[in-house]
């Protein structure tokens, strides 16, 4: 198997932040979040954050200025939630978090 990762870090907040940085880039969008489905941030990268963890807990389809995307997936005991500001999300991104959270 081919190591993808360049970057990697034993530390779960660490290895979350660059995870959500990465794929910030790749996918466009302005701001990432991973949080709980009661709305706990569990990490972020880009603009606002807070502004779009308050949307993807009151079910708001857009966030000034773009669409926000969202995903629900269980990663270990915990149902957790993506959010993407004005990006798209990927399979590869929900599989990261799993892995991290996992």
């Amino acid at each position: 198997m081919i190591e993808r990762r360049h970057r990697r870090s034993h530390n779960q907040a660490e290895a979350m932040q660059m995870l959500l940085t990465a794929h910030r880039a790749r996918l466009d969008a302005r701001t990432l979040v991973v949080m709980t489905e009661d709305g706990r941030m569990l990490a972020s990268a880009g603009d606002a954050p807070e502004s779009v963890a308050s949307a993807v807990a009151a079910g708001t389809a857009e966030v000034p200025g773009a669409t926000l995307a969202t995903w629900r997936l269980q990663a270990g005991d915990n149902r957790i939630v993506i959010g993407s500001w004005g990006g798209k999300l990927s399979c590869e991104l929900g599989d990261g978090v799993r892995r991290i959270l996992g």
